[in-house]
């Protein structure tokens, strides 16, 4: 093989080695700008059922069954508990042992 032909060897397979990366590169980003506009859109959501609550429920006085009452009314979701917190949609609230609103996040 004379190094002519072995240069256009090496050349080729580099054009392939570098289509292939970039190949790669374009469908990590297009599957990681998925990913970002999934959990942009669930924290928006969940900002969201917040604001509404607070609009709705804004008393500092409010009892947990109204509060969460007015969340499911918002979310349209069933409230559930764990590990302390009530979950109504994607709002977590919880609650001190006398019933009041203590914290309010996405991830209790």
């Amino acid at each position: 093989m004379t190094k002519k032909n072995l240069l256009v060897l090496l050349l080729a397979i580099a054009l392939v080695g570098s289509n292939a990366y970039w190949t790669y590169r374009f469908i990590d980003l297009g599957v990681t700008n998925s990913y970002t506009q999934q959990e942009y859109a669930e924290a928006n959501e969940a900002l969201s059922e917040a604001l509404a609550l607070i609009k709705a429920e804004g008393s500092p006085d409010v009892s947990r069954e109204r509060l969460i009452a007015a969340a499911k009314g918002i979310s349209g979701g069933e409230p559930f508990e764990k590990n302390g917190c009530v979950y109504v949609g994607r709002l977590g609230l919880r609650f001190s042992p006398d019933g009041r609103l203590v914290d309010a996040s996405d991830n209790c």
